[in-house]
């Protein structure tokens, strides 16, 4: 059903020192990383969504030339990797159907259970923005696609958080350090209104045509169009110089 060289990317030289939830999230965090929303799919649902809803078209997404997908899509993808590792116990398919010829075009979570503990993984709520499918993409994310059902039990909190930690440790090695460089260095300026507008102008006629291109043009927006005209220069040039 999934496509052999997209398999082989995201299952090889998975640490066997790894418990079964670290083997999940890095097998999640490399579908986001490699996978993205079809923005076609986003701006012409109407045509193009009957193309994602056939089963048969998922060997067609080999995360290289083809690596558009929808929210089922993607959840159809990562619940076949999952079971090919066998590093779940169980996993609800509520709203799937990976066995016949068609995907039921909604959008549910993902529910699995491993080492006893249930967890619920949605990596595409907010399509432009707020989801790991999109953020991954800068190298400073942490996952916020999963949480521990129910949400109160804290010791299971521990052991979730602790293994994003682990498996998301360059992530957030960097995102700790880019945070240091920001408070320490003093690189602020003021940009008029209209620079700031002939800046996001030029940004916007070089902006890729992706749901992260769209997300990068968001973020800019924020940063531009605030009530406070003083910025950080250094943020900006994160931005723009994201190289994915």
């Amino acid at each position: 059903m999934i496509n052999k060289k997209l398999e082989e990317k995201i299952l090889s030289n998975i640490p066997n020192d790894y418990t079964n939830l670290e083997k999940a999230l890095l097998i999640y965090k490399r579908l986001c990383e490699t996978l993205q929303y079809s923005l076609d799919c986003y701006l012409d649902e109407k045509n193009m969504l009957g193309t994602f809803t056939k089963i048969d078209n998922l060997k067609n997404v080999d995360g290289e030339k083809n690596k558009d997908v929808v929210c089922f899509t993607f959840n159809a993808i990562l619940i076949e990797m999952l079971k090919r590792t066998k590093v779940v116990q169980d996993i609800d398919h509520e709203g799937y159907v990976t066995d016949g010829t068609e995907i039921m075009p909604k959008h549910y979570p993902v529910d699995v259970t491993i080492d006893n503990i249930n967890f619920i993984i949605d990596g595409t709520n907010g399509i432009i923005d707020n989801n790991d499918l999109v953020l991954c993409k800068y190298s400073t994310h942490k996952i916020q696609g999963w949480k521990v059902f129910p949400e109160d039990n804290a010791e299971q909190n521990e052991i979730l958080n602790k293994s994003i930690e682990r498996v998301y440790r360059e992530n957030i090695s960097l995102a700790n350090n880019i945070e240091r460089y920001l408070k320490a260095k003093d690189d602020c300026f003021d940009i008029s209104l209209d620079g700031r507008m002939d800046l996001f102008l030029d940004f916007s006629k070089s902006a890729e045509y992706t749901i992260l291109g769209f997300n990068k043009l968001l973020k800019l927006k924020h940063l531009l169009f605030t009530q406070k005209s003083l910025l950080v220069k250094s943020q900006i040039q994160i931005l723009l110089s994201t190289n994915l």
